[in-house]
C-alpha cells in the first residue's frame, strides 16, 4: 500500500501543533478520544494506529520528564539541598501523586481543579513534615502551571 506524502505530512503539522497545545488542554479522555478520531477520520487513518501513535508521544514525554527530573533531585543530592534518603522519598512521593493524578482523568473540569488544589496542598504540607524545601524544586512544583507532576 503507498503512503500518501501530503496525508504523512499534514499528520506530523497535526501532531506538532497537538504537542504545543497539550499542556493547554485538560488531560481527558473525550478531548483526546474526540482528537483521534477526527484525525483518523480526516486522512482515513486506522483509529488504532492513530491512539498508539498518541500513547508511544506520551510514554516518550514522560520518561523524559522523568529522567529530567532524576537528574535534577541528583544534583540538589550533589549540592547539599537535600540528602539522598530525601531523594528518594520524593521520588515515591511522586509515584504516588502520579497515581492520584491519574485517577482524576475522566473527571469534569471543575472537579478536577479542585482535587489537584489539594494534590497540591498536600505535597506542600508533606515536605514540610519531611523538611524538605519548597525551593529545592524547579518552577515551585511544576504542576501549579499545567497540574503535571514536577518531573
Amino acid at each position: 500500500m503507498r503512503k500518501n506524502p501530503v496525508k504523512i505530512t499534514a499528520l506530523a503539522i497535526l501532531l506538532g501543533l497537538l504537542t504545543a497545545t497539550t499542556t493547554v488542554i485538560a488531560n481527558t479522555a473525550d478531548s483526546t478520544d474526540t482528537l483521534i478520531d477526527r484525525l483518523a477520520q480526516r486522512f482515513k487513518l486506522n483509529r488504532q494506529e492513530v491512539q498508539q501513535v498518541f500513547d508511544e508521544y506520551r510514554q516518550e514525554k514522560l520518561a523524559k520528564k522523568q529522567k529530567h527530573f532524576q537528574t535534577y533531585l541528583d544534583q540538589a543530592v550533589t549540592d547539599g539541598k537535600i540528602t539522598e534518603e530525601q531523594k528518594q522519598k520524593i521520588l515515591e512521593k511522586n509515584q504516588e501523586m502520579q497515581q492520584q493524578i491519574q485517577e482524576l482523568k475522566n473527571l469534569d473540569w471543575q472537579t478536577k481543579k479542585e482535587r489537584m488544589s489539594q494534590i497540591k496542598q498536600d505535597y506542600q504540607n508533606w515536605l514540610k513534615e519531611n523538611n524538605i524545601p519548597l525551593d529545592v524544586f524547579p518552577h515551585k512544583l511544576g504542576f501549579y502551571k499545567h497540574y503535571k507532576m514536577p518531573f
